[in-house]
């Protein structure tokens, strides 16, 4: 007959030991899966504030093309005058550069955009912005320049 008083406690070493593996592991996937959410996020938000830089070219363009003051002429000449993007209007022209900012809703986003018009050149600069108040270290800009 074989003396088991030796091998009294092994099986809850095992136990104790797979479940250890086991949590190892579970904790290591997690980490992983935190990682992956935190990374959609931030791409989320940069697609949000490109999305808001976007806005703001467009929003110049339309007003380069459709002058009703001055038909051919740009909104951002030499003379000043409001344009409007959604729902806020903005004073601009009268000299080389114009700078506005405009908010999009829902979103939340910006984009403070500068018009330099020299002879012939325009230069459009746009730079988006996924959070437009208070600081955040969850804020994230994208710009877009356009030159023609």
């Amino acid at each position: 007959m074989k003396d088991h008083k030796y091998q009294k406690g092994f099986a809850l070493f095992v136990a104790i030991g797979v479940a250890s593996i086991i949590l190892l592991v579970s904790i290591a996937m997690s980490n992983i899966t935190l990682k992956q959410v935190l990374i959609s996020q931030a791409g989320k938000e940069s697609q949000k504030a490109y999305y808001a830089a976007d806005n703001g070219i467009e929003c110049v363009l339309f007003w380069e093309i459709a002058n009703p003051i001055a038909p051919g002429e740009s909104a951002f000449g030499p003379t000043g005058q409001e344009i409007s993007c959604g729902s806020q209007t903005f004073d601009v022209g009268g000299a080389s550069e114009s700078t506005f900012t405009a908010t999009f809703s829902p979103f939340s986003t910006c984009a403070e955009v500068t018009v330099t018009k020299t002879g012939s050149q325009t230069i459009i600069q746009s730079r988006g912005r996924n959070l437009c108040t208070g600081s955040s270290n969850r804020r994230v800009e994208r710009g877009i320049r356009l030159q023609y």
